[in-house]
């Protein structure tokens, strides 16, 4: 028994004490988790519920007392007969408060009503379910009780405890003031003693919003359009933009979700507005345009009919639902959020607040940048000058498994693992988990593998699992864009490093022929701790051409030059071209070093050789163009590789051969056995697709040797050849195969 608890009911033995913290993005091997501290119950005897046995405690929605809604209608009668067009709904709610305050003393009920729903609205809502004291935020419970969408038919949502979490979440992000007291100069929390972190309140806030890569029908889109609402009709000159990948979709949201739950809003809630209540252009709270001297709200709900960056610069904006964002051109995304982002806060000072859900399952090549911004909302890594996430959201994810239809008891619990006795006699009405005997994690993990292990339903596999990811990798593996990789072999071996790391991370000096390596947690270079480096030391080879001078020029080569092959994928600070540049903003540089074949090994099986491996790993934007060539060259040395990268980015080979390394630099063999003049592979399409049947073949045959997860990780994302633009270090260890077969 909790102590809080007082012996002041028969069923108070049966009550359990209510949840003091809640953890986000917890259970995901590719997301690290935080927590956050909810609020204290009042006293326990004023908490609806209270006094009644566990089995009999739920949630119940409020229900507006029966007077109110005779009261609304002889007002809108009264109304009716003297007015016409807008002026009858105005009308309407001005009789409606001068009758209930002219009969307040019959209305005490009724009144005192309308006080405890505002009550609530403002503070959250306690109520106990299945004898626990429970509290929803008051977005919550404003979504529960006062949202209609025309998807429901009329039907309010049914309460979850998943979407409670999400909330709390939501909530946390609304009303954030807090940062990490110290960081690094990456921006890493630096945690004390005892593994902890110190938060600091600044008393502004300091987050922008949320992001969530999610599965079909998880209602982000009916809540998101339900916080706009509340947010807009509580709050003077507040202005709610909605929007989504097309004009279409976002009149959709508006028409579907955001008009029809206004038009069923209660009257006692509702604003004063113009009085047009099927506005198809959006919602605005101010009079009819006969009326003066009224005071109102002068705040407006409207829709984008276009998803183009900019479309709302010069805005002042408080509240964005951006819908389905991942499903937009992928040159559109960043460009867009940074404009919305400038019209939600006043230099430092954040007023407004934005949602990102996003469906992975229909992800266009947009689902890069989406990506991408759902990476720069990492909890844990801050910008020193505000303390806020580089892109100003935080993100979460939730499993398919997690508040999944069928898999939902009486109370609103997921039934994640094996439903108890208790839970298998009190399925919610829809639900399916009391026949199949099973949780939703067991259901989808079968589902899974049944697709997985039968080489047939690959591309099937690929296709459900972005339906339903299982975890925040699962939303962007490759779908659309069928790669024909080995999804499930890469899988099986990630969950093998997650067990046993098999690689060291830590940076590379060079001084002169000799390099040094510095093991670092945060290095630039992923090494498998397989391979030990620089026991293939630098000679004087064959002179090499260089095209500047226009002369063969001594170069140095590694002395063992068929054992190791380089790949890189160079960026480009210099380009000119607008289209390219918004690329940029985003590449990478990347490095990656494939220990080619051991003739001695050719007796065994290609399964089990030792050699053919990645050994070498990079994926960095250092400050200069200069500077990433020099990583290049560094990693070439100390693990005696030959560096092919394409023959335009002629930056980068230059500075191998100014330097007096020009022979590290692979030339492509001719048919006659002789080798091209000109090192490195022209980026065509026929080289590309070369390319990535390589690597298909190295994930089919080498890939569970395989000790660099980053390299896997990116080959799960996937989707399109376009998407080598944005997975640089994917595409460096693609060149380097490529050039190893």
């Amino acid at each position: 028994m909790q102590e809080n608890i007082p012996q002041t009911t028969k069923y108070s033995k049966l009550y359990c004490g209510h949840d003091k913290f809640c953890t986000f993005n917890d259970g995901d091997s590719e997301l690290r988790p935080f927590t956050i501290r909810l609020p204290d119950p009042p006293p326990l005897n004023t908490i609806v519920g209270y006094g009644k046995p566990p089995d009999q405690q739920k949630f119940t929605y409020e229900e507006e007392p029966e007077r109110l809604k005779l009261l609304a209608k002889s007002a809108h009668e009264q109304a009716n007969a003297k007015n016409e067009g807008a002026m009858v709904l105005y009308s309407q709610m001005k009789l409606f408060w001068q009758m209930l305050s002219d009969q307040q003393d019959d209305y005490t009920e009724e009144i005192a009503f309308i006080k405890r729903v505002h009550w609530h609205l403002m503070y959250g809502y306690w109520f106990f379910c299945l004898g626990k004291p429970t509290w929803i935020t008051p977005w919550h419970y404003f979504y529960l009780n006062f949202y209609y969408p025309n998807t429901l038919r009329g039907k309010r949502v049914d309460y979850r405890d998943e979407d409670r979490i999400t909330e709390l979440f939501e909530w946390y992000c609304y009303t954030c003031t807090e940062v990490f007291k110290t960081l690094d100069k990456d921006g890493v929390p630096i945690p004390n003693e005892e593994g902890k972190y110190a938060m600091v309140d600044t008393g502004l806030r300091s987050c922008f919003g949320s992001i969530q890569p999610k599965r079909r029908r998880r209602g982000e889109s009916m809540k998101g359009n339900s916080k706009a609402q509340y947010c807009t009709f509580r709050a003077r000159e507040f202005h709610t933009v909605l929007q989504a990948n097309v004009g279409k979709a976002a009149s959709d949201l508006y028409q579907d979700h955001m008009l029809p739950s206004w038009k069923k809003l209660p009257l006692w809630l509702k604003p004063i507005y113009d009085g047009v209540y099927d506005s198809d252009s959006g919602i605005y709270l101010t009079p009819p345009k006969s009326v003066s001297n009224e005071d109102y709200l002068d705040s407006w709900i409207i829709w984008n009919d276009s998803a183009k960056e900019g479309e709302n610069d010069r805005k002042k904006i408080h509240f964005i639902v951006d819908d389905e964002s991942a499903k937009r051109d992928r040159s559109n995304i960043s460009k867009s959020w940074s404009v919305d982002k400038k019209t939600l806060a006043q230099g430092p000072i954040i007023h407004g607040y934005s949602v990102h859900p996003s469906t992975v399952e229909e992800m266009t090549e947009g689902g890069l940048e989406y990506q991408a911004i759902c990476d720069q909302s990492n909890f844990y890594l801050r910008v020193k000058v505000n303390g806020q996430t580089t892109s100003g959201l935080f993100r979460i994810f939730r499993p398919v498994y997690m508040g999944c239809d069928g898999f939902i008891d009486e109370y609103g619990y997921s039934v994640v693992d094996d439903p108890t006795e208790f839970q298998l006699k009190h399925p919610a009405k829809d639900s399916i988990y009391h026949i199949y005997k099973k949780g939703s994690k067991q259901y989808w993990t079968e589902f899974f593998q049944d697709l997985a292990s039968d080489p047939t339903k690959q591309s099937t596999y690929r296709l459900e699992i972005r339906k339903g990811p299982m975890r925040y990798s699962d939303c962007w593996i490759g779908g659309a864009g069928d790669m024909g990789f080995d999804y499930r072999a890469i899988d099986q071996r990630l969950a093998e490093l997650r067990m046993q790391n098999m690689s060291t991370k830590g940076n590379l000096k060079r001084i002169g022929d000799t390099v040094n390596f510095t093991q670092n947690d945060n290095g630039r270079f992923v090494f498998s701790n397989l391979y030990s480096g620089q026991n293939n030391p630098p000679v004087y080879g064959d002179n090499v051409w260089d095209e500047k001078k226009q002369s063969f020029v001594p170069a140095k080569r590694p002395m063992f030059a068929a054992k190791c092959v380089a790949g890189g994928d160079p960026f480009d600070y210099g380009n000119s071209n607008p289209t390219k540049k918004a690329e940029f903003h985003l590449s990478k540089g990347g490095g990656a070093v494939f220990l080619n074949a051991d003739p001695t090994e050719s007796e065994k099986n290609i399964r089990d050789w030792e050699s053919q491996q990645l050994i070498c790993y990079y994926e960095n934007k250092p400050p200069s163009l200069e500077e990433y060539c020099e990583d290049m060259l560094a990693m070439c040395i100390y693990c005696g590789a030959l560096m092919n990268m394409e023959s335009n980015k002629k930056r980068a080979i230059e500075y191998f051969i100014d330097a007096g390394y020009g022979g590290y630099l692979w030339h492509a063999t001719m048919p006659d056995g002789s080798y091209k003049k000109e090192p490195g592979t022209y980026n065509s399409a026929g080289t590309k697709n070369d390319m990535l049947n390589s690597v298909r073949d190295f994930i089919e045959y080498r890939v569970h040797k395989c000790c660099i997860k980053e390299f896997l990780v990116q080959a799960r994302e996937m989707t399109h050849p376009s998407a080598l633009t944005k997975l640089d270090g994917f595409t460096a260890c693609g060149w380097a195969i490529y050039a190893s077969k």
